[in-house]
Order: C-alpha cells, then structure tokens, then sequence
C-alpha cells in the first residue's frame, strides 16, 4: 500500500477495514454472515458515505466563510475523522436482544 496523497491511497485502510475486517468480525463475534444478508450487505458503508458528504459541504462552507483551501480541508478532514471513534466502541456493545 502506498500512502502517496498524489495517488489518492491514503484512504485505502478505510476502505480495507469497512470491507474486509468489518464482516469478518461481524461474522466471528455475531454470527452474521454477510452472504445470507444480501438486502443489507452494504449497509456498513453508508457511514462512510454520509461522511464524505457531510466532509464536502463543511469543505464548502468553511470555503465561503473565507477560510483559506487548505485550513479548511485540514479541519473538515478532522471533524469527520472524529466520527471515526464510535466504531472503537462496537465490541463492548451486546447481542441484539430480539435476535
């Protein structure tokens, strides 16, 4: 893996862990084997995707309230990697009680 911000690689361990660590331990710690839920197999990545957005309009208003392009992008990108933090807390969460 290349961390080459000219290559756009920095978000490739995102991408590693929502689909390929993520599923796994779903599978190993909660019994939920990803193929037997196709209807909801990509609802782990909404997360990521709701994020990216709310990453681009933050951008965009930082931007009109005359920050500069760069402290702008610095901060949207680390108000969004702070929704980041829950994920640490899923394995201290219990079973479904109606599963």
């Amino acid at each position: 893996m290349v961390l080459h911000p000219r290559q756009g690689r920095w978000t490739d361990p995102a991408w590693w862990f929502f689909l390929i660590w993520l599923p796994d331990f779903f599978k190993k710690t909660r019994h939920l084997d990803i193929k037997e839920q196709r209807l909801h197999a990509g609802d782990h990545l909404w997360p990521g995707h709701g994020a990216e957005h709310l990453r681009q309009l933050l951008t965009g208003a930082l931007l009109n309230a005359g920050w500069s392009i760069t402290r702008a992008r610095k901060t949207s990108m680390f108000l969004t990697a702070l929704c980041v933090w829950p994920v640490m807390a899923v394995k201290d969460v219990g079973d479904c009680p109606r599963c």
